[in-house]
């Protein structure tokens, strides 16, 4: 069965071709063992993008997907929405009952995409502030040296899904405003030889400021959060997009 295709670049420089989705990945994303560790979406990109730069085959098992960059792969499940849903998002929130109830609203998924296959100007960047990042570095991904103030160097790779299934697997107390950094494959160089950082014993205070500073310049998080107000109370808040009922598949009436 022939399926419709669509072609874009992602937020690394690496490009995607990407085919409609159909019953049988409704299956793999409603999957509740597999959603657990987010492998789900793993598998789904596995099944969608028949075709990329991203591996020398141009062609991505579950291993390569779960391999992908992040943002890469944020970049995947909103185009396949997109393009095979349709770029408007639907969702409730309750604000309680003092304070209006429940209110509907719509998301544009537009607005959380650039065409990465150009630079993007700051107008862009201005226009779509909320939007999935680009990788200053492009396909340059993994081995990113930087010395610090302090004069200790480092190396790490951006975060991968497998990175970010790693930080979910780590127990509640774990789960550190740090220990994100470990999972992107983070090493420090000790007498001429990298080691793999553990813990952050070694660093300043001054040392993980800068240090986070730096990897979030090379390696910019994607929050995915639409901005809504409360009509009655002007309160303003965000929700997870990706969270919306119908954001995977469309909900029965």
């Amino acid at each position: 069965m022939e399926f419709r295709t669509f072609r874009f670049t992602g937020p690394s420089g690496y490009e995607y071709e990407i085919r409609e989705q159909n019953g049988a990945d409704e299956d793999i994303l409603s999957n509740l063992s597999d959603m657990k560790t987010l492998m789900n979406l793993t598998k789904f990109i596995a099944a969608i993008v028949i075709r990329t730069t991203a591996t020398p085959n141009g062609k991505l098992t579950i291993d390569d997907a779960l391999n992908l960059p992040v943002n890469d792969r944020y970049a995947i499940i909103f185009n396949s929405r997109i393009f095979s849903l349709g770029d408007e998002v639907e969702f409730e929130y309750d604000w309680g009952k003092e304070n209006g109830g429940k209110v509907t609203y719509g998301q544009d998924l537009h607005e959380f995409l650039f065409d990465y296959g150009t630079a993007p100007t700051e107008d862009d960047l201005n226009q779509k502030p909320d939007a999935i990042p680009y990788y200053p570095e492009g396909v340059r991904l993994i081995n990113h040296e930087y010395t610090l103030s302090s004069g200790k160097r480092i190396k790490f790779d951006c975060m991968t899904g497998k990175g970010e299934q790693e930080f979910m697997k780590l127990p509640l107390d774990k789960q550190t405003k740090n220990a994100p950094l470990l999972c992107r494959n983070l090493y420090l160089e000790v007498d001429g030889s990298w080691e793999k950082v553990e813990n952050f014993t070694p660093f300043t205070a001054k040392d993980m400021a800068e240090m986070r500073k730096y990897i979030l310049s090379m390696d910019p998080i994607f929050k995915g959060e639409s901005h809504i107000t409360n009509p009655t109370t002007g309160e303003e808040r965000t929700y997870p997009i990706v969270w919306a009922p119908n954001f995977f598949y469309l909900t029965e009436e």
